[in-house]
């Protein structure tokens, strides 16, 4: 066999092992890029819909924060106008104690009667001041009984949106592709099986007959 073909077969098998390597390496290449490109996509939904999640849940403690702070102004403004009304209740009675005192002394009576009837009016303005300040004692009971309650109602509000978050999804890891080393291992792989084949299909040295120089005759026998 000639050397021609010898080299023709080696550099075949180097091609075909070549190739091989090649195909391998952009077949793996692809199924990492298309696994990477898949891992994406899936991070980004879920980060869209993570995002959504938490706007809703915040736009939901805004509410709750709202709902909270509209109770705790309803109430103190309920106190307040506990408080405003007792005054001017208060006012009242005492420029009835007043004006009763007034009447007594007026009357012309005299002696120690004049006395207890003119300390009636104090005793009875008293007794109903008393009455007055029980009864806003227990509004402001009553005013703190509330708030605590709107504190217990926002906090289990907003303790029920905390239990429904849930941790942002984790970007994902990527998958490495083929190393390009074992490409250049592949193809050095190929070439050497090609240089394997080119050598043992090539015939041994000393077996190719010499070319005879032009215009030399051959010398026979005899």
């Amino acid at each position: 066999m000639c050397v021609p073909i010898a080299l023709a077969l080696g550099v075949a098998s180097f091609a075909t092992s070549a190739v091989g390597s090649i195909a391998s390496y952009s077949q793996a290449s692809q199924e990492a890029a298309a696994q990477n490109q898949y891992q994406q996509r899936q991070f980004e939904l879920q980060t869209q819909a993570w995002n959504q999640q938490e706007a809703a849940l915040n736009r939901q403690e805004k509410l709750n924060r709202e709902a909270a702070s509209k109770a705790y102004i309803s109430s103190q403004l309920q106190i307040q106008n506990e408080y405003k009304q007792s005054a001017i209740q208060a006012d009242s009675m005492r420029l009835q104690a007043m004006r009763q005192a007034a009447g007594i002394q007026a009357s012309g009576k005299s002696g120690r009667s004049i006395g207890i009837l003119a300390m009636d009016p104090d005793r009875e303005y008293g007794r109903d001041l008393a009455v007055l300040g029980l009864n806003l004692g227990y509004a402001r009971d009553d005013y703190y009984q509330s708030i605590d309650s709107i504190f217990d109602q926002a906090t289990s509000a907003n303790a029920q949106v905390a239990s429904q978050r849930s941790p942002a999804p984790s970007a994902p890891t990527k998958v490495k592709g083929p190393n390009s080393l074992g490409l250049i291992a592949g193809l050095g792989g190929a070439a050497l099986s090609g240089y394997d084949t080119f050598s043992s299909l090539k015939a041994p040295k000393g077996t190719i007959p010499k070319t005879q120089p032009k215009g030399q005759a051959r010398t026979g026998f005899g």
